[in-house]
């Protein structure tokens, strides 16, 4: 479910809220003193396949996969 932000307009304080996008609406008219604020969605990082971050465990799983299909080079990049 999408999380979103609300400023209170007497206090100026910034809240977040996780709800489903159909229920978005009856909050904003149930909470007259929120005020929806925009910005951008948080991206996960850290994780890189050039970075050779790529956890262990993973690289295991595409080691297999790579022994049973061998003639696939969809793989080479990754391990």
């Amino acid at each position: 479910m999408p999380l979103y932000e609300f400023r209170d307009k007497n206090t100026g304080e910034i809240t977040s809220v996780i709800m489903k996008i159909s229920e978005l609406d009856d909050y904003k008219s149930n909470n007259e003193h929120l005020e929806h604020v925009i910005s951008a969605p948080g991206i996960i990082g850290g994780q890189t396949v050039s970075g050779g971050k790529l956890p262990e465990t993973f690289k295991d799983n595409l080691r297999e996969m790579k022994k049973k299909h061998p003639t696939s080079t969809g793989l080479d990049h990754l391990i």
